[in-house]
């Protein structure tokens, strides 16, 4: 279930309350490891079919949905003009972190 409660990051005033919420909200999901860069998109291994490898990809691609509409959905529209040419929730993390968290991290 969704929670109205959630605040949306602002600027640099909220950040660290903000970063708060979306690792919990992420770790809830299981997807902490994901946006940490942990959990990295599957590749081409030895011994695996590319059948395998494709359901792989399909499987993480999903789970990257779906922390990238709770990064994206808890941001004001500010910050979020930062995150137009990121491809993954860890990118959009990293980017964050490094344009909002600067001065709190």
């Amino acid at each position: 279930m969704e929670s109205n409660n959630c605040i949306k990051l602002l600027n640099e005033t909220n950040s660290s309350v903000w970063k708060f919420q979306i690792t919990v909200i992420l770790k809830l999901r299981g997807l902490f490891y994901l946006v940490s860069g942990k959990d990295l998109k599957p590749g081409i291994e030895d011994g695996v079919s590319q059948s395998e490898v494709i359901e792989r990809v399909k499987e993480w691609s999903t789970k990257d949905s779906k922390a990238q509409e709770i990064i994206v959905t808890r941001l004001e529209e500010g910050p979020m003009t930062h995150l137009l040419m990121c491809e993954s929730a860890h990118e959009m993390c990293v980017k964050l972190l490094a344009v909002h968290l600067r001065t709190t991290v």
